[in-house]
């Protein structure tokens, strides 16, 4: 637990995050893929943190403690295994969990950008805008779009073959995204 975050805090937003998953029925991975495995020992342990606690506002003390090193010690080392910040590992990992939750669930953003760790809905907007380049919405809907166009056309091949059957979509995704393509035609 970080210094500057009071432990009432964070109580109250790991209950907000199981409230928000129960209610959404979402399984979140309670431990992101990691972007690398290194020979470190302390920079493994710094790493599993990382990925186990991604959505908790996350310090460089936290990792200190986490891999039992001194803070100049775990930057220096952290940064000759890595080749990246503990910072820009950890955005990273955030980012991922965004693109895996926008994919499979319909959020408001505002619910995404909680259970990724980030403090506002503006804040992830913008880091996820600079990581990828598009907007969060946006890569969702061009991701439903793709998938609805793919499907669409094995639908079509397959009428026309008659060789290979689909499983279908779920109505929900699939519905919304070709609305969405039919107005923007």
């Amino acid at each position: 637990m970080s210094k500057t975050t009071k432990p009432n805090q964070t109580i109250a937003r790991e209950r907000r995050r199981l409230r928000l998953q129960t209610r959404f029925k979402i399984l979140l991975p309670r431990k992101a893929n990691l972007p690398c495995v290194t020979n470190h020992y302390g920079v493994d342990r710094g790493l599993r943190f990382m990925a186990r606690n991604y959505w908790r506002p996350i310090q460089i003390d936290d990792l200190v403690l986490a891999s039992g090193m001194s803070r100049r010690g775990f930057a220096k080392a952290f940064n000759q295994h890595v080749g990246f910040s503990p910072g820009s590992v950890l955005r990273r990992i955030r980012i991922e969990s965004a693109k895996q939750l926008l994919l499979a669930h319909d959020l408001p953003l505002k619910i995404i950008a909680d259970l990724c760790g980030y403090r506002s809905e503006n804040t992830f907007c913008i880091a996820f805008q600079h990581a990828t380049g598009t907007a969060p919405k946006r890569f969702q809907r061009q991701a439903w779009l793709t998938t609805c166009r793919i499907y669409r056309q094995a639908e079509a091949d397959s009428i026309l073959s008659k060789s290979q059957l689909l499983p279908p979509l779920p109505r929900q995704n699939l519905n919304r995204a070709y609305a969405q393509y039919r107005l923007n035609r």
